[in-house]
């Protein structure tokens, strides 16, 4: 369409001020102000040449060529295929792509450092990966902490502030945020440096049940969030007094959300004695839940199956049968779920899949 310098169309890309005065089939008429210099005249004719159309551009900037960086934007602003006219197409990722490429180390490290200087004080993006990478326990620690801090006080800011309901896409972005977060969890357990993030991993989760109460969505995370309380104590210690107290505190909680929830793998992880102290505690306090998973990490499963058969999560009572070994109990329900008049109910799909893990014996 046009021949222009290399420089003159790269730099073309950089002009958003183009005001078109006249236009027509034929004749377009546009007055442009690019970064740092006054405005131009720029117009573009329709010339015919031995029956063929060409464009002719002519401008009032002093650069004196036909196909100036002005003449260029305000073709590039007429161009069809240009998704946006006011931000002309640049592959962004590819030139990304080629500086990663053909940089050298010190042109790395001068970009890393700016754009420490124009975001670090506002965002995690550089601070995450440096803290990972050459952060102590404590420091770790401390970075995870401001994030669910800063995280919490972001979603509560965007959801509940003044009492004005927010945005989806703002919603959205806090949600994702939160997918984010608990990502981060992982990878800072890979780093092996992770051992102070607990107090961080359990105020996460507390911030997740009282948006999950608001926001069914949010029990997703929650259950993410659970998981991850898990994974941080098969890595490192946990006082056995303190995960017990947190336990008690929490079970209640998550399985009003996530009422599948088996915590009898915490039972590794503490004293048989602070054990079985917080089983007679949730038996004299007439907490059928609390005595249940207890009871369970103390293996005696009753209370457990008793609560499970009371809820009518026959599904989950099949499931615990196997695992413990007795898949003859699990059949015995997979039957009664055959028998519309058992009282015994399983969705089609979780009986399909308790069928196939009891295989009937000969």
């Amino acid at each position: 369409m046009w021949s222009a310098d290399t420089s003159s169309f790269e730099k073309a890309h950089s002009v958003a001020d183009i005001e078109i005065v006249d236009q027509s089939s034929t004749h377009v008429e546009a007055l442009v102000t690019a970064p740092g210099e006054n405005k131009h005249r720029v117009t573009i004719d329709v010339v015919n040449v031995a029956t063929v159309a060409t464009a002719a551009p002519t401008c009032t900037c002093p650069i004196g060529q036909q196909w100036c960086m002005h003449s260029v934007a305000v073709a590039l602003r007429l161009c069809p295929d240009v998704k946006d006219p006011a931000k002309p197409w640049l592959d962004r990722e590819r030139i990304f792509r080629r500086f990663l490429k053909k940089a050298s180390q010190q042109e790395l490290v001068e970009m890393l450092s700016s754009m420490w200087d124009a975001y670090a004080p506002v965002n995690d993006t550089l601070m995450m990966p440096a803290t990972f990478r050459v952060g102590n326990q404590k420091e770790i620690g401390k970075l995870m902490s401001a994030m669910v801090r800063d995280l919490i006080a972001r979603t509560g800011a965007t959801r509940f502030h003044s009492g004005a309901s927010a945005t989806d896409d703002a919603l959205r972005r806090c949600y994702v945020d939160w997918q984010k977060l608990i990502a981060s969890f992982h990878r800072s357990f890979a780093t092996g440096r992770a051992a102070r993030t607990l107090p961080a991993i359990e105020r996460m989760v507390d911030a997740l049940l009282i948006l999950a109460e608001r926001d069914e969505q949010y029990v997703v995370l929650l259950k993410q969030a659970a998981f991850v309380h898990i994974c941080y104590c098969s890595i490192f210690d946990v006082t056995s007094s303190h995960l017990v107290s947190w336990l008690e505190d929490n079970i209640v909680a998550i399985d009003s959300y996530l009422p599948r929830t088996d915590f009898s793998y915490y039972a590794r992880f503490v004293a048989a004695t602070h054990l079985a102290t917080a089983q007679k505690r949730a038996v004299a306090a007439h907490d059928k839940v609390l005595t249940a998973h207890f009871s369970l990490m103390a293996n005696d499963p009753e209370p457990y199956r008793a609560l499970l058969a009371e809820r009518g999560d026959w599904y989950t009572l099949a499931c615990h049968y196997i695992v413990s070994g007795q898949p003859d109990k699990a059949r015995e329900i997979i039957a009664q779920a055959q028998n519309p008049d058992s009282g015994v109910t399983i969705a089609p799909d979780e009986l399909a899949v308790l069928i196939r893990l009891t295989p009937v014996t000969e």
